[in-house]
């Protein structure tokens, strides 16, 4: 090796390691970047550098991130509903009683007593009332002269403003007989019949009073009971 080759390599060697300490790490905290200067790349004092056109450049970027969005809706919705009763309600006939009572004559009585309010129960115009405990009701005897009462069946005629409720009938303080367990009905333009019949009494019914005035009592009235009319189908010998 001559002299001029011997000092050259020596020289060569000073700037390569000077041209590797003066690479920058280059790191963020988004990703990272990297890149390998050619053998011609050119450093500046202030330990830059830039690559040249012939250089190769990789960006990695990293982590990869996903974002989920949930939504919950917030729905809203107001209805106004408008009803208007509007009852058609027409009776055909008059209730038909319970059973046929015995006798030579059956004579019929309305006793109604209570005329309060007004909605048509039992009828189109028909007043009641809404009872609870007892209530009584007078009537006159329709056995012609010389006949006697000797069964009583009695049609109830009106609705029931509770549940399970009932009562009991008596003439005179002779029992006709009792409801209970009544159905819940209480509406306007309605009607219920309930029948109690007091069976046969071959001589005379006990405490009638001929040719005169008779009590009808309901009594034991658990509940409201929106009474109408009673119909007394009554049988005279």
């Amino acid at each position: 090796m001559t002299a001029s080759r011997k000092l050259l390599v020596p020289a060569l060697l000073a700037l390569c390691a000077g041209a590797v300490a003066l690479v920058p790490a280059c790191t963020s905290s988004s990703g990272s970047a990297t890149a390998t200067p050619a053998a011609t790349s050119t450093a500046s004092a202030n330990g830059t550098w830039t690559p040249l056109a012939a250089d190769t450049e990789t960006s990695t970027v990293s982590p990869t991130a996903t974002r989920t969005i949930t939504r919950t809706p917030s729905l809203t919705n107001t209805r106004t509903l408008s009803w208007t009763f509007s009852p058609t309600w027409t009776p055909t006939d008059t209730a038909t009683p319970c059973t046929t009572p015995q006798g030579t004559s059956v004579l019929t009585v309305t006793v109604d007593c209570w005329n309060v309010y007004g909605c048509s129960i039992c009828g189109t115009g028909q007043l009641y009332d809404c009872l609870t405990g007892s209530s009584t009701c007078t009537f006159t005897d329709p056995c012609p002269g010389g006949m006697t009462c000797v069964e009583v069946v009695a049609s109830v005629n009106g609705t029931s403003c509770a549940f399970s409720g009932g009562f009991s009938l008596d003439v005179n303080g002779t029992a006709v007989g009792s409801i209970s367990n009544m159905g819940y009905q209480c509406v306007c333009n309605s009607c219920t019949t309930w029948c109690v019949d007091s069976g046969y009494f071959g001589s005379g019914f006990t405490g009638w009073v001929s040719g005169g005035t008779n009590t009808l009592n309901m009594t034991n009235i658990a509940s409201s009971l929106c009474l109408n009319n009673v119909v007394l189908q009554i049988g005279c010998q």
